[in-house]
């Protein structure tokens, strides 16, 4: 999808959370945009559009995923269907740091990211951060 698909979405639609997004990318007003608004982008490594038009070898360099999180937008890496894009939960997660050169840090940023974006009460948000922060910390 373009990028304005990704404005539309925030600013005519007001989600705070976008699946996939990586257009986004394309416009660099709606990305400090969206840094600012917080929005969360919920990802997919193995998205198959990238998988068909990238090559085995440029395929992580060139991922828009990798430049999502360069730029500092808010990712949670997951999947919304396992079957076709051929990833569970952990092997994205997995994938983040295999391809993507994603740090520790950055995968407890990716937890609070999805602690943040969901509907959850606040006392359970609350609860959960300082698990995932307690967690991180101790492997760091």
């Amino acid at each position: 999808m373009p990028w304005n698909n990704v404005d539309t979405a925030i600013n005519e639609l007001k989600v705070d959370r976008i699946d996939h997004g990586y257009t986004v990318i394309d416009n660099p007003e709606l990305v400090k945009q969206c840094i600012e608004d917080g929005v969360i982008f919920t990802v997919v490594p193995t998205n198959s559009y990238y998988l068909r038009t990238l090559s085995p070898e440029e395929w992580a360099i060139k991922h828009p995923i990798r430049e999502m999180v360069r730029l500092g937008l808010k990712v949670h890496p997951n999947t919304d269907d396992p079957i076709l894009h051929q990833v569970d939960s952990t092997r994205s997660w997995e994938m983040m740091v295999e391809c993507f050169d994603c740090s520790i840090s950055d995968l407890k940023q990716f937890s609070l990211n999805g602690i943040e974006a969901s509907w959850a009460s606040e006392s359970d948000k609350k609860k959960w951060r300082q698990l995932v922060i307690s967690f991180f910390d101790g492997l760091l």
